[in-house]
């Protein structure tokens, strides 16, 4: 319970359940009238905000006023318009609840929330499945031919979406789900679809 103490974005690699691979960011909190020999602290938490696939809103649910709390962050967000991102709602401090569950709050199945203690380590695989169903929602489809000089490619898309992957002459056919962004980066490389050969017959 320290105001401020991270200053400057923070960043961890994380496996989900399915293998995949992300990388968390911790940021400087939200909060109203941030002082102003923190404003530029806050500016590179802004520029992490923006340049995220998914937001993970951590919220402290012992707190009596979190409501007001989501209602700062939601304000702050839609100042930045990233207001409509789509987020994983995380309600942590659980373990300071007679029933684990914030009042008023969204119920345990609700998609896109997890309820977790990060001080008793409880809730951190629902979590990690939270963050994994909202990023599979994000996955476009993708069946490309990349260079073979392009492998640094297919090995991140195996790292961050799940990909089949098969060597053929032209190079290699990438096949599967990926983020937005790399699936555009693999498009890029791809270049367009060599013609199919018909060959006719009598």
């Amino acid at each position: 319970d320290m105001v401020f103490a991270t200053l400057d974005p923070t960043a961890r690699r994380m496996a989900l359940p399915s293998g995949q691979r992300v990388v968390l960011t911790d940021t400087v909190g939200f909060i109203n009238k941030l002082p102003h020999d923190l404003v530029e602290a806050f500016q590179a938490t802004l520029e992490e905000v923006l340049r995220a696939d998914l937001l993970v809103e951590v919220v402290d649910a012992a707190d009596p006023d979190f409501i007001a709390q989501q209602i700062t962050v939601q304000a702050v967000l839609d100042d930045l318009g990233a207001g409509d991102k789509q987020r994983v709602t995380v309600y942590n401090k659980l373990d300071l609840l007679d029933d684990g569950t914030p009042r008023p709050g969204p119920a345990p199945e609700a998609e896109g929330v997890a309820f977790v203690s990060a001080s008793q380590g409880t809730g951190l695989d629902g979590l990690r499945a939270a963050i994994e169903r909202a990023l599979s929602a994000q996955m476009v489809t993708v069946n490309a031919v990349i260079p073979y000089g392009r492998g640094d490619l297919a090995a991140r898309a195996r790292q961050v979406g799940q990909v089949t992957e098969v060597y053929e002459s032209a190079g290699i056919r990438l096949s599967g789900q990926l983020p937005p962004g790399v699936a555009g980066e693999i498009s890029a490389a791809a270049g367009p679809e060599p013609p199919t050969r018909t060959i006719p017959h009598r």
